[in-house]
């Protein structure tokens, strides 16, 4: 049961946040739990300033993904 409400989580948390964001979240949490030299908090610290960075572009990304829409739509309806 414990392994089907863990694959249901990945799975949701894949779609809301970005398959590719996901996963190389969790490629560097992976690269981190064998860092034996930093703490829980460093590691976790190193992966949130990780984290933020992906976030910030993914929304620069959707931003300029709506702009160009926006754009087109205007141009494609003679506005």
């Amino acid at each position: 049961m414990k392994a089907l409400l863990l694959a249901t989580a990945i799975s949701a948390f894949r779609m809301y946040i970005g398959g590719g964001v996901f996963d190389r979240i969790a490629l560097l949490v992976e690269s981190m739990d064998a860092e034996f030299a930093l703490s829980g908090q460093e590691k976790m610290a190193a992966v949130l300033v990780f984290a933020k960075g992906e976030f910030s572009a993914l929304s620069s990304t959707l931003i300029r993904a709506v702009v160009e829409l926006a754009l087109i739509r205007l141009k494609g309806t003679g506005q």
